[in-house]
């Protein structure tokens, strides 16, 4: 199945490029302890306020083959405050809770924020644009809100935040 997803990856990276989305193929890497990184097609956002450019990591998940199942990954390269982690967990809930695939997480023991999402496909005649819609929310979700939940991290106050999120909110909603 490793082989499959390899060629899928890539397959999916050329339908992008012709639809005008800039990506690159990661191939699958040696095994670490074991565990092989499998093949990944990254895909650049937008630089936030600080130039940082997030990427958005798109592979099969290892062992799931029934259905195979992809994961969408957005390491994020924010510092937390150990003593903010508690406002950054309560301010991801919410807004998480108001997105439509969720989300953003926090590993307090290694300091790092994610966004990650995870979607069973069918592999037979995989539509690009099954891929491509959660890719639009993940975009939208890292550009909005990421930079809200940084400010959180590095000490800002979490009501401000959560007022700043709403009207961001209902902008859209509009």
């Amino acid at each position: 199945m490793d082989d499959v997803r390899s060629e899928l990856i890539g397959l999916l990276s050329e339908e992008f490029r012709l639809a005008g989305i800039e990506n690159t193929v990661v191939e699958p890497t040696e095994p670490f302890n074991g565990v092989l990184a499998p093949a990944q097609m990254v895909i650049p956002i937008s630089p936030d306020r600080f130039g940082r450019i997030p990427q958005i990591h798109v592979y099969f998940l290892p062992v799931l083959d029934d259905p195979p199942v992809v994961q969408y990954m957005v390491p994020l390269d924010y510092e937390i405050a150990p003593e903010h982690t508690n406002d950054v967990a309560r301010f991801i809930a919410l807004v998480n809770s108001n997105l439509p695939l969720t989300g953003f997480e926090m590993n307090e023991t290694m300091a790092m924020l994610v966004f990650r999402h995870t979607q069973a496909v069918s592999t037979a005649l995989l539509d690009p644009g099954v891929v491509a819609w959660p890719l639009t929310i993940i975009r939208y979700a890292v550009e909005t809100y990421g930079t809200l939940i940084e400010l959180v991290a590095n000490g800002g106050q979490y009501d401000a935040a959560v007022v700043a999120f709403n009207a961001a909110y209902a902008a859209l909603n509009e």
